[in-house]
């Protein structure tokens, strides 16, 4: 007798502590914060000039997430400055994605894009890829003078830039961390588990 309540007590201690640890997890309101947060703090990220003299840089980040239907939409700017004199192309990306449907978030490592007359500049991707079925991620993409219609694409993955820049600069940390709230996020929608764990 004296086991069964002691199992009892175990069980039901075992389940409160479960309780407790999601509690303590951030929700997806707070989640999303936190992502917004740090995009706001290095959202337009260049490091000089091009040997070839252009300056590429990404900019006008916007993320905005629809909790009732877990929709996350994130729109960026790719822009190319000529000079000051001719001024810039910019592109323009958007990307719709049901995080529900999502089996899996990669963050990629450091590549290495283009070189600069002060340093090589690189970046860091994040994928989304789609669990198999009928859905498929939505992006878009303007070209570069503005008045070229928008553009679109449905596909079982879509790339988003997580961050850019001299290696110098690189905060592993902190794109560490932003890469974890995204698959946090993914798994708040209800997200499937990944069939494989390469």
């Amino acid at each position: 007798m004296r086991n069964i309540i002691l199992l009892f007590v175990l069980f039901v201690l075992f389940g409160s502590l479960q309780s407790v640890q999601a509690q303590n997890k951030p929700t997806k309101e707070e989640t999303v914060a936190f992502i917004k947060q740090s995009f706001e703090k290095s959202f337009n990220w260049y490091c000089g000039r091009s040997s070839d003299g252009l300056k590429r840089s990404y900019k006008h980040y916007k993320i905005e997430f629809d909790k009732e239907k877990n929709i996350l939409q994130m729109y960026w700017e790719y822009e190319i400055s000529i000079n000051m004199d001719n001024g810039e192309v910019i592109y323009q990306n958007r990307i719709n994605i049901d995080l529900s449907k999502i089996e899996s978030i990669k963050k990629s490592s450091l590549i290495t894009v283009e070189s600069k007359s002060n340093c090589d500049a690189q970046q860091i991707r994040i994928t989304f890829n789609v669990a198999p079925g009928d859905y498929k991620i939505k992006t878009e993409n303007a070209g570069g003078y503005g008045d070229d219609p928008w553009k679109t694409k449905m596909d079982n993955s879509a790339t988003f830039p997580l961050w850019y820049g001299c290696k110098d600069g690189f905060d592993n940390e902190e794109v560490e961390k932003i890469s974890k709230a995204f698959n946090h996020l993914r798994k708040l929608c209800g997200a499937p588990d990944p069939i494989s764990f390469d």
